[in-house]
């Protein structure tokens, strides 16, 4: 008798085993390298990986894999794709949960295969979040940096009780008033897993995450001519002039307005 095929699947590579160009960051390294850098300057002393913090605002940081863009890297989460259904990348700010939820990171360089139409032209970045693995207990945390930036985060974990079953929770606030002129920022994180372990080799996981966030953007000041540059010097005083915002300013009441901002939710 013939037989079907078998065609056997995974989401994570193994170190010096697979056979693909591909890095990982460690939890260790996660937790001594963040601080309150976004998440995609974790990848920066990554081969083949180029991080830059976008036009300065919370979020809006953006990633380059062997010379391509975001529409061109594949961004999962625990192997599901999270590419944007229109313009194929990845609005960084949507996803600032997964520092604090991050057990690995796995990057490709290089076209990969795929099970979906991802577009992994310039690499592919797998994010795997905590599950079963999590030590019982919890932590508290608060970290503080420039320009008002705060973050105030909690986790805790029941551990693998002796039926089988996991509870983690992870809850969280960022804000600040942003390095560039008039870039503040709310950003709410949120994350549960519930796991079952069945046995060795199989476990059911319900993951459900989310960032609900408001930041001010910045747009480009390519545009501005040298006398433009003068003006701006002397409008920002004592500050660097590069942290000039040309979509922020103050309304007939001194009310603070801005013309691009963003706010999203996508648990």
């Amino acid at each position: 008798m013939a037989l079907t095929d078998v065609i056997v699947t995974s989401s994570i590579a193994v170190a010096r085993k697979t056979p693909v160009a591909m890095s990982t960051l460690e939890p260790v390294y996660i937790e001594q390298t963040l601080g309150s850098q976004e998440f995609p300057e974790l990848l920066k002393s990554t081969p083949g990986v180029y991080a830059t913090k976008g036009s300065g605002g919370y979020g809006d940081s953006r990633i380059n894999m062997r010379g391509f863009d975001s529409p061109n890297v594949a961004v999962m989460v625990n192997g599901v794709p999270m590419n944007d259904m229109e313009w194929g990348g990845v609005y960084w700010s949507n996803w600032t949960v997964l520092t604090s939820v991050a057990r690995s990171v796995q990057t490709q360089r290089g076209l990969g295969a795929s099970k979906v139409s991802s577009p992994s032209v310039g690499g592919s970045i797998n994010i795997i979040t905590k599950t079963i693995d999590a030590q019982k207990g919890g932590d508290i945390a608060y970290t503080m940096g420039n320009d008002g930036y705060n973050r105030t985060q909690f986790s805790v974990s029941t551990g693998m009780s002796e039926k089988g079953w996991a509870l983690t929770l992870m809850g969280g606030k960022t804000w600040g008033d942003g390095y560039i002129q008039g870039t503040e920022f709310d950003d709410y994180n949120w994350f549960i897993n519930l796991a079952k372990r069945i046995n060795d080799n199989h476990q059911l996981s319900f993951t459900g995450f989310g960032s609900n966030q408001t930041h001010a953007q910045r747009g480009s000041t390519s545009g501005l001519t040298i006398e433009g540059w003068q003006e701006v010097k002397k409008y920002m005083g004592d500050k660097s002039p590069y942290r000039y915002n040309p979509n922020f300013g103050y309304g007939l009441n001194g009310e603070r307005k801005y013309s691009n901002q963003n706010s999203y939710h996508k648990p």
